[in-house]
Formats: structure tokens, sequence, C-alpha cells
């Protein structure tokens, strides 16, 4: 399926199989799915403000791999931004290959507390190289201090659907947004998810390729993306709630 709305592109499907036919882009910035991740530990307590309804279990093998991620030089000219965990950090710098700029850190000050005798993580990382000359890097920082969305009854920009998250590892627009460089005129998202980067692309003025798998996560973007770019009116009754909150 292909979808396009403004400046943005959207496809439904494979991203190893939808690469090889579009044109080149600027930059790639993406969270792919991490792999070397011990998934399916179940978490029946923690953290929040009120009792856990339901058991849910961490992310691991279940959201697949990151093949894709061999491709992302046949489509960014530019350079990319790939967002990744300490147990990947290594490979994926491998797979990204270029010239390394820097190694962003995403400092989570409400993440989870830890399990099964585990640190508690409250850092993400994200590998930023350069491709080709065109970026201007200087805006870039290698450390950000941005609250991880919360969920349950806490939620506001994060996706919630029966009272749960819609999707484990949406990203804070206001971190995505960081992500868009000037020289970045057109960005692909190959793991597009509920399709944040796609946001930041459309307040910043670029083009947008997006690509999801999931026919649920692709749907959830396509209108959150079609609310950004105005497309129907948010104040028509018979609509269905927003998915995208507004600023502040």
């Amino acid at each position: 399926m292909r979808v396009e709305i403004g400046d943005a592109v959207l496809y439904c499907g494979d991203c190893r199989e939808i690469i090889p036919t579009l044109e080149r882009v600027d930059a790639v910035v993406t969270d792919p799915p991490y792999e070397h991740m011990k998934g399916n530990l179940e978490i029946t307590t923690g953290g929040g403000v009120g009792t856990r309804r339901n058991a849910t279990k961490v992310l691991g093998n279940e959201l697949g791999s990151a093949e894709g991620m061999e491709l992302i030089r046949r489509v960014a000219s530019k350079g990319a931004i790939a967002f990744c965990s300490y147990h990947w950090v290594d490979k994926c710098k491998a797979l990204l290959g270029g010239t390394p700029k820097c190694l962003i850190a995403w400092y989570k000050r409400n993440s989870m507390l830890s399990v099964m005798n585990a640190p508690h993580y409250m850092t993400e990382f994200a590998w930023a190289v350069q491709y080709e000359p065109g970026i201007n890097w200087k805006p870039l920082r290698t450390h950000y201090d941005i609250p991880m969305l919360q969920a349950g009854c806490m939620a506001a920009e994060r996706i919630v659907i029966d009272g749960k998250s819609a999707h484990p590892t949406q990203k804070p627009l206001a971190l995505m947004e960081q992500m868009i460089l000037p020289g970045m005129d057109s960005v692909c998202d190959p793991y597009m998810g509920t399709g944040t980067t796609g946001l930041a692309c459309v307040r910043r003025g670029k083009r947008f390729i997006g690509i999801e798998r999931n026919p649920a996560y692709f749907e959830i973007a396509k209108r959150r993306i079609e609310e950004a770019n105005g497309v129907g009116s948010l104040f028509d009754p018979t609509a269905a709630p927003t998915l995208f909150p507004s600023p502040g």
C-alpha cells in the first residue's frame, strides 16, 4: 500500500522490499528494532501511580530483526541517524557505515525500574553518521534530557488504545524534532512505527518517506500525519478522537 499525504509518502510493507524501489533522499532518521535484547520478561509490578492492571512483557526478538539497516546507504545520500541500545551499539554503527559524527545519548529520567536483577537503564543511544557533505550537524547535541512518554492514566502524547500503549517504543516528538537537521530536506524512516519521525518532518517542512510493515501501526501513522497536514477537520463531531495532541 502506498499513500501520499502532502509532502509525505507512506508505504505499508517490508522495508527490505521497498527501499530498492525508492529514489534517494538526503537522510534516514529511524528507530529500528534492537537486536540482542532479551525479550518476553513478564512485568507484573512497578513504577506507576496506580496498580498495574495487566502483566506486560519487555521488548525482544518478537519485534523482528533490523536487516533493512544494510540498505540505508542505498537510499540515504548524505547521512543517517539511527537509535540503538547498548546491546547493539557496535553492530548498529557497522550496519550504518559512513563516517561517524557522534553517538547521541538520550537520558530518560523517568525510565521504568529494572527487573531480573538488572541495572536501572536510563539511557538510549543514537548514531549519527555522514555519507556525503550537505547536512549541518552543528545543531545536533550529544545529550538530550527529554522524558519518556508516559502511558496508562498519565498518557498525553503517547497513543493509548483500551488503556494500553499502542506501540512499545513510541518516541517523544520533541526528541525526534532535534534529529531533523538543516540539509535534511528529504528524510526516510524505514521503521516508521506510529509516525513520529514523519510528524517531525511535517513540522520542520521536510519531505518524508515512511515505511511500516505492521498494518495497525501504519494506520496510526497515516492518521497522525494526515492530522498534522490538516487533512480533515479536528472539530468534526463525527470524526474519531485526535491522535495528535497540541504542542505545549
